[in-house]
């Protein structure tokens, strides 16, 4: 538990205005966060036309909440069947709030095999508890 005495610095719980004491509880448990929305695949200025044969994948990533130390990627691939492509990180996955970067990453199979790797834009965003909304779009 945090405290703070307000601004006469005095334990007095029948305080008022800035004199008005504060106590805030801090868990020691992780706090878990969702995030999800659509990739748009632009071919230009144009939506680019889906082929499943191809992927997107969306990555997070962020401080490792088992080692603050380290840095931490959570990830979710599907095949691009529809433009835009709706993905989705679930808490489940162990997800934690906070600032976090996100980036979205195209891999187009051309008939050859070979691959033609795109990658978007870097979002900030600040996941807080709950579902997060982020669209991403990767012109490839």
């Amino acid at each position: 538990i945090i405290r703070h005495l307000g601004a006469n610095g005095l334990r007095d719980l029948s305080d008022t205005g800035y004199d008005r004491d504060v106590a805030i509880a801090v868990s020691n448990t992780v706090v878990l966060a969702a995030l999800k929305g659509h990739v748009e695949v632009l071919n230009g200025n144009s939506p680019a036309v889906a082929d499943p044969a191809d992927t997107v994948t969306v990555r997070a990533f962020g401080p490792d909440p088992d080692d603050s130390g380290r840095i931490r990627v959570w990830s979710t691939s599907l095949p691009f069947a529809s433009n835009p492509v709706v993905w989705e990180i679930p808490a489940t996955d162990g997800l934690t709030i906070g600032p976090r970067v996100v980036r979205a990453y195209f891999n187009d199979v051309n008939g050859s095999g070979t691959s033609n790797y795109r990658k978007g834009a870097v979002k900030t965003v600040m996941l807080s508890t709950g579902v997060n909304l982020l669209d991403l779009q990767i012109d490839r």
